[in-house]
């Protein structure tokens, strides 16, 4: 960990829950309150604390789940705060990156959702799914999912059919991902409580994908049990054989918390594979995609070591099926902290409740991680990257060495709360030395419903045959 900062603005602690990196590359970070918390991680001030009356939110958004619309407007769903069933539970809301405001949706949803999921779906409409979170302090849960309609800015419920029939989430957070085929796909991670005690909800479903029928009907094929309650999963992207993974570290009960496992996707019957052990036993641990393709985890540890500190983190390379140990946390980085990859190519780390796990956020400090690709020699420069690239199409950028580059991606930046975060997403793009400093390179293509990348906003990176990679700041729009 190269630096440390405390999260303070106006001369106090802010603790924070919820972290998603915008388009501007600032990360917006959500308090249990009204108020708006921005991190510069390039630049000054390096916090800035936005009150209600100036960015219109009139919620406690805390408890909440979010994705990312194509606009790069941020759709934040449910929450209200640590009390279960608050009429805030119901709302909806928007972030606008660039102007820094708050919008409420015109509808509310049909349900009060208290740590529910949210995923942006593959079309151009700006929809997104909403499942699980409780509706009231008896932690029963809603009775149909919902999408989101950008169209409407409103909510209608999904009627599931099919012998598996609704799925309920009663753990609530559940991970869930978008496939490039346009279902989404279900792994029995997510919240189940607050405590750093292993403990799988029993009455969790099977994993699964839905299906979508119509626009708002589908149903669930069961793709077998993990109980993966306080654990994170992740979707992983190849352009070979295997082309989509899901992986899933940590959480379920004890021997299932020191472990990993992966599920093929690209399967004609998908089914979980063998755990593989992890260096570590993690109970809400956090796992991060990075440009190389491989997965950055850490967190999910009480105080460890003396001095007390979060401990190791580790590497795991889906391709090589290696794990490789990585420098410790300074703090415990448990329930109700979050981790992202920045612009940069580093990763943050911020917030963690106090030992024991049921607090708001006690470590109120970020920690920056940076990995080893950026300490293996020169790094390749980047200039001229479009703000727009165009589905299926080709696009130039200016790099001093084209034929030093091994690899070109784009990735999703993420939107994380409590160990689920539906966003991250690292997509290979096809490329070629074009002229003298120039990349030719190929945005995805437009398989329904948009393949591998869904419309929306990006990091492009270039790394080269020594496995380095540059700081790209801006963002490119799929469109």
């Amino acid at each position: 960990m190269v630096r440390a900062v405390p999260i303070v603005a106006g001369g106090s602690e802010i603790p924070i829950q919820n972290a998603a990196l915008l388009h501007t590359g600032k990360v917006l970070l959500i308090p249990s309150s009204t108020d708006t918390l921005l991190w510069n991680p390039a630049g000054a001030p390096a916090f800035t604390l936005k009150h209600s009356a100036a960015t219109g939110l009139a919620a406690d958004l805390f408890c909440s789940g979010h994705s990312f619309l194509p606009d790069g407007t941020l759709l934040v769903a449910g929450g209200g705060g640590a009390s279960i069933g608050t009429a805030e539970s119901q709302q909806g809301w928007k972030f606008d990156p660039t102007a820094e405001t708050w919008h409420r949706t015109i509808g509310d949803m049909n349900y009060k959702r208290w740590y529910p999921t949210v995923v942006t779906l593959g079309d151009d409409s700006g929809r997104a799914l909403v499942v699980s979170g409780w509706i009231d302090g008896s932690r029963s849960t809603p009775p149909q999912m919902e999408i989101y309609s950008k169209t409407s800015d409103g909510f209608t419920p999904v009627t599931t059919s099919g012998p598996v029939g609704e799925k309920r989430f009663p753990q609530t957070y559940p991970g869930l991902h978008l496939l490039p085929s346009g279902d989404v796909f279900y792994t029995p991670a997510g919240f189940g409580d607050c405590s750093q005690v292993v403990s799988p909800d029993s009455a969790t479903e099977p994993s699964g994908y839905f299906v979508f029928s119509g626009t708002f009907t589908g149903a669930w094929t069961d793709t077998g049990a993990n109980v993966r309650t306080k654990g994170m999963s992740v979707l992983l992207l190849q352009s070979t054989y295997p082309f989509v993974r899901v992986l899933v570290v940590g959480g379920g009960d004890t021997g299932a918390s020191a472990t990993g496992r992966l599920i093929n996707l690209s399967a004609m019957s998908p089914a979980w594979e063998d755990p593989f052990p992890l260096l570590e036993s993690r109970v809400h641990p956090h796992a991060v995609l990075l440009p190389d393709g491989t997965v950055f985890i850490c967190g999910g540890k009480e105080e460890t070591g003396m001095p007390a500190n979060g401990g190791r983190c580790e590497l795991y390379d889906p391709a090589a099926s290696t794990l490789t140990e990585m420098d410790e946390l300074h703090y415990p980085r448990h329930y109700h902290s979050v981790a992202l990859l920045l612009p940069s190519g580093q990763v943050m780390a911020a917030g963690g409740a106090s030992p024991g796990g049921c607090s708001l956020s006690y470590y109120n400090t970020i920690e920056v991680f940076s990995p080893p690709y950026l300490f293996r020699g020169a790094r390749p420069t980047v200039s001229g990257v479009p703000g727009i690239i165009y589905r299926g199409r080709h696009f130039k950028i200016k790099t001093h060495d084209p034929c030093a580059i091994k690899r070109v991606v784009l990735v999703r930046p993420m939107a994380v709360t409590h160990q689920t975060d539906s966003e991250p997403r690292v997509v290979s793009l096809a490329f070629e030395p074009s002229g003298k400093g120039k990349l030719k390179v190929t945005a995805p293509g437009g398989m329904h419903p948009q393949g591998p990348a869904p419309c929306g906003y990006y990091m492009l990176f270039i790394i080269d045959h020594n496995g380095c990679l540059p700081w790209v700041s801006s963002s490119v729009c799929v469109d």
